[in-house]
């Protein structure tokens, strides 16, 4: 089946010389700024780590950053765009919260034959066939959203309770998306929704009671949500109306979204995150080890989570792939090792 983003014919394998590019796009202003700017100054670290030792067989890392919001598919394309024709990148990497901004550009870096890996990808889901140049590092929201739905059922089997959940999402178009996800899925095991409160990113995201009322009211036993920060505010108003309810959340910045709830909103309730597991300084294994080593020498002001983890990742993934290729290093050879 023809699609407008595939490719025509295979682009040119035209070999990089002197450094090598990696832009990435991501929220580095606004109020969204503390979860896209750690992508960026892990890639920032991981470069400079990378060329005190040396470099990728004796080549340069450089990093570059363009700042998109959250929602703003037409600023994507564009610092795309300038990425690749003017700055000449080699690869995009680590775009992990600019989701709902990555229409038009995944289609654009197919067309030019410029790989992305990023941490999670949203709506263009990892199929070779209609996006062979963008990879994820990690579960897609359809993915996360059934691991997420099996878990919500299971517990409230577990605990006897009925199987009535209220879900709750922001109206911007990455944590809708989710939603719509998380929705399909929930439905999908047998549970029922019974109460949808979609709420506005301003700042009467913060006072959350009337949310919380007719949650509770609609009989909820369990809330679904689609976004940390949303669901820290409104585990403080379930808090100060007395609602011990379990909530199950994606996008949780631990510990970032339990200081936004504060102790008493944690206190006697369950609270799950359906992402596949965070960075913790208590693992062992030697890839891990050198993402925490990397966070202590050059980012000790970062947190150590989902986030910077998924970016790590990422730059570690180019620069093996980059290394394998010794002398003749190509985009479509990057994009051969992804595979």
């Amino acid at each position: 089946v023809e699609r407008p983003w595939m490719l025509t014919e295979p682009p040119v394998e035209t070999p990089v010389e002197g450094p090598v590019r990696i832009g990435v796009l991501s929220t580095l202003s606004g109020g969204q700024k503390f979860v896209g700017e750690p992508p960026y100054r892990i890639a920032l670290a991981y470069a400079e780590r990378l060329n005190a030792r040396g470099g990728i067989n004796g080549r340069k890392l450089e990093v570059l950053g363009y700042d998109v919001c959250t929602n703003c598919p037409d600023e994507g394309l564009a610092q795309a765009k300038k990425a690749v024709e003017n700055d000449k990148v080699f690869a995009l990497a680590n775009t992990f919260v600019v989701n709902a901004s990555l229409d038009q550009v995944v289609p654009y870096l197919n067309s030019r034959g410029v790989p992305m890996v990023q941490g999670s990808s949203g709506s263009q889901s990892r199929k070779p066939e209609l996006s062979p140049y963008n990879f994820s590092v990690g579960l897609t929201v359809p993915g996360r959203a059934a691991i997420g739905a099996d878990y919500a059922k299971a517990y409230l089997a577990r605990m006897g309770k009925p199987p009535k959940v209220a879900l709750l999402y922001f109206t911007d178009a990455l944590t809708s998306y989710i939603a719509e996800e998380q929705r399909a899925a929930l439905k999908r095991v047998g549970l029922q929704i019974v109460d949808e409160e979609a709420v506005t990113y301003d700042a009467t995201m913060t006072n959350q009671s009337g949310q919380v009322l007719k949650m509770r009211a609609a009989g909820a036993e369990m809330v679904i949500g689609s976004h940390g920060v949303l669901c820290a505010f409104n585990m403080q108003a379930a808090s100060q109306a007395g609602w011990s309810a379990p909530y199950l959340c994606t996008i949780m910045y631990d510990p970032f979204t339990a200081q936004i709830a504060g102790p008493a909103a944690l206190t006697n309730r369950d609270v799950f995150a359906d992402t596949e597991g965070y960075a913790t300084e208590d693992m062992q294994g030697p890839g891990m080890q050198d993402y925490l080593s990397l966070m202590r020498e050059y980012y000790p002001d970062g947190d150590v989570g989902l986030v910077t983890l998924y970016s790590y990742l990422g730059m570690r993934f180019i620069e093996d792939g980059v290394r394998s290729m010794g002398d003749n290093v190509t985009r479509a050879g990057l994009a051969r090792y992804m595979e």
